[in-house]
């Protein structure tokens, strides 16, 4: 969470090789729809807005000069970290199951 940077993660993605991307927070980044080579595409932002892009539209993707303030009950990353252990269970173990002989 301390990290300058942008995280670009796809949601619903069509084939396998589409993944997550952490590049630098001075990185610009445009995503351009090809002319001629699909029929369009379709861009959702935060899943409340969908907008239609037609042949050569382009997104431009760069991070915002005003930063979003957040309130923590603990130090930032404390809050993150033990808010990623609850939510993925990371180092909890499952009960044991019993086995009746």
């Amino acid at each position: 969470p301390s990290v300058p940077a942008i995280l670009i993660t796809p949601v619903c993605p069509h084939t396998l090789s589409f993944r997550p991307a952490v590049i630098s927070d001075s990185s610009q980044v445009r995503i351009r729809v090809p002319v001629g080579r699909c029929p369009g595409a379709a861009a959702s932002f935060d899943g409340s807005h969908c907008t239609h892009l037609n042949h050569g539209d382009e997104v431009r993707l760069l991070m915002s000069p005003m930063a979003i303030p957040t309130i923590n009950e603990h130090a930032f990353s404390t809050d993150w970290f033990h808010s990623i252990v609850q939510k993925l269970h990371w180092n909890v173990r499952s009960p044991t199951p019993t086995c009746s002989l």
